[in-house]
């Protein structure tokens, strides 16, 4: 692997691990790696999909109710 690969394989792990735990905060973890400037395309489970799901949805809820 070139070390752009490895880099990629890392950043995608690291990604996967930290959304599947119940205690992630989505929109900090999301603000962050916007902030970054990196755009990277995640293949995600269902079980991860819906863990972010709910949580992006009670961050448009506290949104909209302030």
């Amino acid at each position: 692997m070139y070390l752009n690969e490895l880099f990629y394989y890392s950043l995608v792990t690291n990604i996967k691990t930290k959304i599947t735990k119940d205690n992630i905060d989505v929109k900090r973890y999301l603000l962050s790696f916007y902030n970054t400037h990196v755009e990277v395309i995640i293949v995600l489970t269902q079980n991860e999909l819906e863990v972010i799901q709910d949580q992006l949805e009670d961050i448009l809820l506290e949104t909209l109710d302030s």
